[in-house]
């Protein structure tokens, strides 16, 4: 993944790997999420003109507790609307923090994917 990821951002992969392991350490970031969410941490890394591990740690961050993450993401410069926020938390409170994640993922590849 990390040598796809790699080849897709002109980032060498052994960085790449290493930003991925704090990735890892979120525990409800799951298997579908991983990828979208490296992909999205490179992206805001490039954009923000940051640190690839701090990004990671962000997005990590915004996808392990969505309400609350994506305060730091605002912060960040990442824009929810109202209806966004408030669909997050509906969906975090009746147990579908998977789905809360997709709509993270999806902002945050529409503000600064590519």
């Amino acid at each position: 993944m990390a040598g796809r990821l790699s080849e897709l951002n002109a980032i060498d992969d052994e960085t790449i790997q290493d930003a991925q392991t704090i990735l890892l350490t979120f525990k409800k970031v799951g298997k579908e999420a991983f990828e979208p969410a490296s992909q999205a941490a490179i992206d805001l890394s490039v954009i923000m003109g940051g640190d690839l591990r701090g990004a990671m740690m962000m997005v990590g961050k915004a996808l392990e507790d969505p309400v609350r993450g994506i305060t730091a993401l605002r912060r960040a410069g990442v824009s929810f609307t109202k209806e966004q926020q408030a669909m997050i938390k509906t969906l975090v409170d009746t147990g579908r923090s998977a789905e809360a994640q997709t709509i993270i993922l999806a902002e945050l590849n529409s503000q600064v994917g590519g």
